[in-house]
């Protein structure tokens, strides 16, 4: 029996198609706890200015589970440590992950909020502009996207020092 060279291509190409949608990963409680703390020791790392090892405990939550906020935190060290492409790859991550937990629940306004936060970073400062603007229409009475845009939190984010320092 001879087998026809598309179907090692087809078969490949199937199990490479498969692997772009994971399913979701359940966490055990004690995963997530894990990677909490990971995140919590990574923030203490952070605040004693040291990014190597901080980006390494970030990783480590990111391999437990790959939370928006770890990949954030992950692009802000990197940027401090001056590793722009790598920056660039965590917070485009962090938008990916804004993205599916906004597909899981449609009314997670966190995520969309700090979407537009990440949207600002990767200096998509305009597209940050547009979702705000559309959060703020779809969920007009939603406390956290009131304080947000009556806030001028965007424009604050922007002008600050600290923006200004992890942001591309």
């Amino acid at each position: 029996m001879k087998i026809s060279p598309a179907v090692p291509v087809l078969g490949a190409l199937a199990l490479l198609l498969a692997g772009c949608n994971p399913a979701p990963k359940t966490l055990s409680e004690r995963d997530m706890k894990e990677a909490k703390a990971l995140s919590s020791e990574a923030q203490f790392a952070m605040n004693l200015r040291e990014w190597p090892r901080a980006e390494k405990l970030l990783l480590d939550a990111i391999k437990i589970t790959p939370e928006a906020v770890f990949y954030h935190n992950l692009g802000s060290t990197r940027m401090r440590m001056g590793n722009r492409a790598g920056a660039k790859e965590a917070y485009l991550s962090a938008i990916e992950a804004c993205d599916r937990m906004v597909a899981a629940n449609k009314k997670n306004t966190d995520a969309l909020l700090k979407k537009v936060q990440l949207l600002a970073l990767v200096g998509r400062v305009n597209d940050a502009r547009e979702l705000a603007k559309k959060v703020e229409k779809d969920f007009p009475a939603d406390p956290a996207v009131r304080a947000f845009v009556d806030g001028k939190a965007l424009d604050g984010l922007i002008a600050s020092p600290t923006f200004k320092e992890i942001a591309l």
